[in-house]
């Protein structure tokens, strides 16, 4: 199965793109900061992730490697 990781720190975003995902035929896990967005992908590696490139913190913007 696809898997994809939404991380966005607006509730009702990251609900759209799960749902969007999600009818697409994806199973989707979801963070709401970069923090549990890293510990979210040591758990499972998803095929698509999606980040928001300006959350407070560590935002999309910066590298997870």
């Amino acid at each position: 199965m696809k898997k994809a990781l939404v991380v966005d720190d607006n509730d009702g975003i990251r609900r759209l793109l799960t749902e969007v995902l999600a009818n697409d035929g994806y199973s989707v896990d979801a963070a709401s900061n970069g923090l549990q967005a890293l510990a979210r992908i040591q758990e499972s590696t998803p095929s698509v992730l999606l980040l928001d490139s300006k959350m407070p913190g560590m935002g999309g913007d910066r590298s997870f490697s």
